[in-house]
């Protein structure tokens, strides 16, 4: 979650979610649906003055579910060999 004291037009900032689909949320509404990072996701529309929630789901890869299931023979390490996951996310807004 995060406060807004005033109203203003709102980026969110996706610059890292390797290996994964990304789905943004803002209040319980979709912000839309991206297959690629960095992106820049304009929430102007979703937020308003006071708590705002905010999630960002990610797909998993298929190596990654492949690993939970251990049924592919490429994966001999154990553990996956790609990173994946969000690592870099900001918000901008403009008072």
């Amino acid at each position: 979650t995060f406060r807004l004291q005033k109203a203003g037009n709102s980026l969110l900032y996706i610059g890292d979610a390797d290996q994964s689909g990304i789905e943004v949320f803002v209040n319980g509404s979709s912000a839309g649906i991206y297959d690629w990072s960095p992106v820049l996701v304009n929430i102007s529309n979703y937020i308003h003055i006071g708590e705002n929630t905010l999630c960002i789901e990610l797909a998993t890869t298929l190596e990654r579910d492949a690993y939970k299931l251990n049924s592919f023979s490429q994966i001999d390490t154990g553990k996956p060999r790609t990173k994946s996951g969000l690592t870099s996310c900001s918000i901008f807004t403009e008072l």
